[in-house]
């Protein structure tokens, strides 16, 4: 009787080890593959582009991967959102004018989703520099050459 009892415990263990290591290896199988994302910035002054792609583990491209894009400034405060989708090639691209007379350091904040994948988020951070206008240089430079030439003509001759 104690052999019998011994043998079916035995079985019963190897039961219990082999049920726990299948729905291991099942809730692997579960698991969501992770998406990647990149981002990158440009500014030419005035309109910001941020653009970049999302792909799967395998590095192909995720068609329709819903891409937000937040951007700060450096005390936080929101100043451009956008809800997106990648392109068959699984790009992305939104552009943007920036608000007036707003220039410093920002940060750039991207998440891609999309079901059957875990989200992927890049950030990335950027200066933006307001240019001089061509109507602002012409002004200064006429404003200067009238400066210069109002002294000349107002010396007493001598």
């Amino acid at each position: 009787m104690k052999i019998l009892l011994r043998a079916s415990m035995n079985i019963y263990g190897l039961l219990l080890v082999t049920l726990v290591m299948l729905l291991l290896s099942v809730s692997h199988a579960w698991a969501q593959a992770q998406l990647t994302v990149t981002v990158n910035v440009s500014n030419n002054g005035e309109q910001m582009t941020v653009y970049g792609f999302v792909t799967n583990p395998s590095k192909q491209p995720v068609e329709g991967a819903q891409v937000s894009i937040q951007v700060d400034d450096v005390s936080g405060k929101t100043i451009h959102l956008a809800l997106i989708y990648t392109d068959k090639d699984g790009y992305y691209l939104d552009q943007f004018k920036m608000p007036e007379n707003v220039n410093g350091e920002f940060r750039v904040y991207v998440s891609a989703v999309k079901t059957g994948f875990e989200r992927a988020i890049a950030q990335g951070e950027f200066t933006s520099i307001p240019e001089f206008s061509t109507l602002t240089f012409m002004f200064v430079v006429v404003t200067t050459l009238v400066s210069l030439m109002l002294r000349k003509i107002s010396k007493p001759p001598s």
